[in-house]
């Protein structure tokens, strides 16, 4: 695994349910497909799927190496959520792991 620290609790004020890091660079860029070392792009280096208390929808948070929170998209299960965040990976097989472990 990279340098990066392990994730908060919360991000965005939601509960992190599991997180992955990037075993690479990046998992993509935004834009995506753009190169991370060109000015204003950012590199997704982590995901978070998340849930806010009393909430009907989880999160899939995208995040930068500082856990900041640079994309959302909203999923009706987990299982949506990693399916969406693989769709995003390139080429990379995403390894979740739960925040309580």
């Amino acid at each position: 695994m990279n340098d990066m620290q392990l994730p908060p609790r919360q991000l965005d004020g939601a509960e992190v349910l599991l997180w992955a890091m990037s075993e690479r660079e990046s998992y993509h860029t935004i834009p995506y497909g753009a190169n991370p070392l060109e000015e204003n792009v950012i590199s997704v280096k982590a995901m978070a799927i998340c849930r806010y208390t009393n909430g009907d929808c989880y999160y899939l948070f995208k995040c930068d190496q500082d856990w900041d929170v640079v994309s959302d998209w909203d999923a009706a299960s987990v299982d949506e959520a990693q399916a969406i965040a693989q769709a995003h990976a390139i080429d990379e097989t995403i390894v979740w792991r739960n925040i309580d472990a």
